[in-house]
């Protein structure tokens, strides 16, 4: 929700394989009964997924990831972002962060904004397949973003959440090579999100798109 309207963004392709023809569809309303319209749309002439709100006083911000255009590749191409600012229109995208990494979640953690990242997903399903990292980036501000901190290796979509004691609780999927399934994390609190703090909970079965609500 933002300056009163309930905002919504959705991708539409062919297939849910990397086209071209893929783009993204904004839209907004007074409430989810309507009456809505249609705000903008994303088509770059490239695969475009992952897209993520955040409101930030003023201002809504909605990310993207820009992927390839063969559906059996896997090819990563930048994150890229959006703005509408309070009484104004959405602004063109424009490159925001490299190619190396997918956004997965943005969320607010101890004062600050991190974002849930992955990377090596281009290397999962090659002739010699390495295990993705999960990452994290920090920022004050929504413009400028830390070098991601590895938190853990094996997993690709992870969220977190900060439970009330201090300690920070996540889920991931693992796509392989290493194994597949998924992996329930339990990091002492937010000074120590990496590798060796972290216990690890294998899941058997694969939490795709897991997202983590603390609720009271």
């Amino acid at each position: 929700r933002f300056e009163g309207r309930l905002h919504l963004v959705w991708r539409t392709a062919p297939t849910h394989f990397a086209s071209g023809d893929a783009r993204l569809e904004v839209a907004s309303a007074p409430g989810p009964d309507g009456p809505w319209t249609h705000d903008a749309t994303v088509a770059i002439g490239a695969d475009v997924r992952e897209p993520r709100f955040v409101v930030d006083g003023d201002r809504l911000l909605l990310c993207f990831m820009e992927l390839g255009t063969d559906p059996k590749r896997f090819q990563p191409g930048g994150v890229h972002r959006m703005e509408r600012p309070l009484g104004g229109t959405w602004t063109d995208p424009e490159r925001w962060l490299g190619a190396d990494i997918v956004p997965w979640r943005i969320r607010h953690l101890g004062g600050r904004w991190a974002m849930h990242t992955y990377s090596g997903g281009e290397r999962m399903y090659g002739p010699r397949p390495l295990d993705p990292v999960v990452g994290i980036r920090w920022s004050e501000d929504l413009d400028a973003w830390s070098e991601p901190d590895p938190i853990h290796v094996g997993g690709c979509e992870c969220e977190l959440v900060a439970l009330p004691d201090g300690r920070v609780l996540g889920v991931t999927r693992n796509e392989g090579p290493s194994r597949r399934g998924g992996d329930l994390l339990v990091f002492p609190d937010l000074d120590h999100l990496d590798q060796a703090h972290a216990q690890v909970t294998p899941i058997p079965r694969k939490p795709d798109s897991p997202n983590l609500l603390l609720w009271d």
